[in-house]
């Protein structure tokens, strides 16, 4: 025998479950946007170093624009998987 679940419950029990599906998807988003902005400031930090000292640490600024746009990739994605639900495609996400 199911229990009687009324309308309100279920609609509550909705609502709860579209928000824990948003807030992962957000929060995963924000990491993502946090970290590609740390990863900005560091850069900065090491172009100013490398003007300061004189030594040639390109490689370092390469490698954090290659880290930002990485973040960059990983931050949208998050958002096309919010949006893809009930899609094939999201078993990719």
């Amino acid at each position: 025998p199911r229990e009687y679940v009324s309308k309100e419950e279920k609609q509550a029990s909705d609502a709860k479950t579209a928000l824990n599906r948003y807030l992962h998807y957000y929060s995963r988003f924000d990491n993502h946007e946090k970290a590609m902005n740390l990863a900005r400031k560091q850069k900065a930090t090491v172009e100013e170093r490398m003007k300061k000292e004189g030594h040639d640490v390109d490689f370092l600024v390469r490698a954090l624009d290659t880290i930002m746009e990485c973040r960059r990739v990983l931050m949208w994605s998050y958002v096309v998987g919010y949006y893809l639900e009930g899609k094939k495609m999201k078993r990719k996400y």
